[in-house]
């Protein structure tokens, strides 16, 4: 089967499973899982990416995890297709890195000098 057409079967399973229980909303199944609602959302828009997320969004909502192997995972162009550019995540760590070593230079210093 070819991958894209997995992926768009896995969507639909997790669609008609999240419309058989009444359609929580993602707050409502994050509370009960280990993942933010945006995690829960995203997976419900579509956006899966883990099996760890899959499944335990499918157990919450009282499915059969096994019932959802065959689908995955999705095609690797789907999940590069939405992925942050490597450049703009560096520089975000290197802004960050810069911005925690001037904070604890500045923590470290004597009260007086601050």
């Amino acid at each position: 089967m070819d991958p894209e057409q997995n992926f768009e079967l896995l969507e639909a399973a997790i669609g008609r499973l999240h419309r058989s229980v009444g359609s929580p909303s993602s707050r409502v199944i994050a509370e009960g899982t280990v993942y933010s609602h945006t995690t829960v959302a995203n997976l419900l828009r579509g956006r899966v990416k883990t099996w760890n997320v899959l499944e335990s969004v499918v157990l919450y909502l009282g499915g059969d995890p096994a019932d959802f192997v065959e689908y995955f995972p999705p095609s690797a162009e789907y999940l590069n297709r939405n992925a942050p550019d490597p450049l703009m995540l560096l520089n975000e760590v290197r802004t960050t890195n810069s911005l925690l070593r001037e904070l604890i230079a500045l923590l470290s210093s004597p009260a007086g000098e601050r």
